[in-house]
C-alpha cells in the first residue's frame, strides 16, 4: 500500500510539469544569477584560506613552573625522582610548546597570522573583524595543568577559544590546530611516563601533515555556494506542493475512497512521508547534477554527499507529513499556502540561502543552523571543501531529529477516519 502511494504522487508531478519547472528549474536559473551577480562579493578572498589567531594568558607560566618545581622538590621522593619531575615540568610547559613550537612552526605560520596580547587589550581585539579566533589562557593554567600530567591530579585545566563567527573557515583552522596540538600533547604525555622521552620538535611535526591537509582543503566560491543554497531552499517546495496534492486528493473523494478501502491514516501519513523523502531526493540529486554539468559544481566524494542528502530528505519527508496533516486537520490548505509563500523565504534567509549567515548576527546563525535548509547548507558546504562527513554529525543529527518529530506530530494531529 505505501509504495501505491508513493506512486501516486509521482504521477501527480508527472501530470503537472509547470511544478515540475519551478523545482527542477528555477534553481538553475537562480544559481546562475545569484553566482554570477554576487561573485564579488563571495569570492573576495576565495585565494587562500588565512586566519589571524591572538593568544591571551593572564596568568605567568614561569611562576606556575616555580612553583611546580617547589612541590616537587618538597615531596617526599628520592632525589632521582625529584630530578626527573622537574625535568619533565620544564619541557612540558603547555603555553611554552603552543607559542614557540606550535605557532612558531613554519608550516604553520604560511596559514596562520599568530601574536601574543595583554588581558587588557581583549575587548578591542574582540571589536577586530580581522581576527579569527582568540586563545584565552586562565592564571595558574600551566601549573593545574602539569598537576593533572605529572600527578593524575583531578585538576580544572581549559583553554577558552573564542571565534569569529564572520570567519567560520578560519577560525576552524586555529581550532583544528589547537585539537591536534591536544592529541599530541597527550601522546607526549604517556610516553614520558613510560620514560620515553621525545623533543619539542617530534612533538609539533605532525602539524606539518596538517598544515598542507588545511591548505588543501576547497574554497567555496559563488557559484558553488548558490547551488547549494538554492537546492536546500528548493527542496522545501517538495513538502508544500505534495501538501496540496494531498488536500486536494480529500476534495475530489480521492481519500474518502481509500478510507473506505481500509487504509489507515498512519498508512496515509507514512506513504506521505516517503514520498518526501524520495521526490526531495531525486530533485537534488537532478540539481545537483545539472549544476555539476552546467557550472562544475562537484562533491569531492560521492558517498558522503548521497547519505547527507538522505538525511537532509528525511526531514523534508517529515515537513511534507507535518503540513499534509495541518491542511487535512483545518480542512484548508492555509498552513501549506502560508508556509509556501511566507515561511521558505524567512527559512531561506536564516538559514544562508541567500548570503552567510556568519556575516549576520550571533542568534541569526543559531536559529539557522536549526532550520532544516541551515543544516543541510552546512553540512553541503562542509562536504565541498573536502572535510569527512564526520564533520557535519551535529548537522545530520538535527535533519534526523526534525524528521522524526514532524513525522510524529504529523500522525498524531491527523484526523481519524471517524473525523
Amino acid at each position: 500500500m505505501i509504495w501505491n502511494l508513493i506512486k501516486k504522487e509521482f504521477l501527480l508531478f508527472i501530470r503537472n510539469p509547470h511544478q515540475l519547472i519551478i523545482l527542477l528549474g528555477m534553481p538553475t536559473v537562480l544559481i546562475a544569477i545569484l553566482g554570477f551577480a554576487l561573485a564579488d562579493v563571495l569570492d573576495g578572498n576565495k585565494e587562500a584560506i588565512r586566519a589571524k589567531a591572538v593568544l591571551i594568558q593572564y596568568g605567568n607560566e614561569q611562576e606556575d613552573l616555580e612553583k611546580i618545581l617547589s612541590d616537587i622538590e618538597k615531596m617526599n621522593l628520592p632525589e632521582e625522582p625529584k630530578r626527573a619531575l622537574k625535568e619533565s615540568a620544564s619541557q612540558m610547559l603547555p603555553v611554552k610548546l603552543l607559542v614557540e613550537d606550535v605557532f612558531s612552526n613554519q608550516e604553520v605560520k604560511k596559514f596562520v597570522d599568530f601574536q601574543t596580547a595583554k588581558p587588557s587589550e581583549l575587548e578591542k581585539i574582540k571589536k577586530d573583524q580581522e581576527v579569527s579566533a582568540i586563545i584565552l589562557i586562565p592564571e595558574h593554567f600551566s601549573y593545574q595543568f602539569l598537576r593533572k600530567v605529572l600527578f593524575q591530579e583531578d585538576r580544572n585545566a581549559k583553554i577558552s577559544l573564542l571565534t569569529n563567527e564572520g570567519k567560520e573557515m578560519s577560525s576552524e583552522v586555529v581550532e583544528d590546530i589547537l585539537q591536534k596540538f591536544q592529541e599530541q600533547y597527550a601522546l607526549f604525555t604517556v610516553l614520558s611516563r613510560e620514560g620515553i622521552s621525545l623533543k619539542n620538535e617530534e612533538l609539533t611535526s605532525s602539524l606539518k601533515g596538517k598544515a598542507e591537509n588545511v591548505r588543501a582543503m576547497n574554497t567555496i566560491d559563488s557559484i558553488t555556494y548558490y547551488t547549494v543554497g538554492m537546492s536546500v531552499m528548493f527542496v522545501l517546495y517538495i513538502a508544500t506542493t505534495i501538501a496540496a496534492f494531498s488536500f486536494r486528493e480529500r476534495e475530489t473523494n480521492v481519500f474518502g475512497r481509500m478510507v473506505v478501502a481500509n487504509v489507515s491514516g498512519y498508512t496515509y501519513v507514512l506513504g506521505i512521508f516517503c514520498s518526501g523523502v524520495i521526490l526531495a531526493y531525486l530533485q537534488l540529486l537532478i540539481v545537483f547534477g545539472v549544476s555539476a554539468v552546467l557550472f562544475h559544481v562537484k562533491f569531492p566524494n560521492l558517498l558522503p554527499f548521497l547519505l547527507a542528502t538522505l538525511f537532509l530528505t528525511f526531514a523534508v519527508g517529515g515537513l511534507t507529513a507535518l503540513l499534509s496533516a495541518f491542511n487535512h486537520r483545518f480542512n484548508s490548505t492555509t498552513v501549506s499556502s502560508l508556509f509556501m509563500s511566507v515561511f521558505i523565504s524567512g527559512l531561506a534567509f536564516l538559514g544562508g540561502s541567500f548570503t552567510p549567515v556568519g556575516n549576520l548576527s550571533d542568534w541569526i546563525q543559531a536559529i539557522g543552523e536549526w532550520t532544516p535548509n541551515g543544516a543541510g547548507l552546512h553540512s553541503y558546504l562542509k562536504l565541498l571543501q573536502g572535510y569527512p562527513i564526520s564533520d557535519s554529525i551535529s548537522d545530520l543529527r538535527i535533519l534526523l531529529l526534525e524528521g522524526i518529530g514532524m513525522f510524529a506530530f504529523a500522525a498524531f494531529i491527523f484526523p481519524k477516519r471517524s473525523t
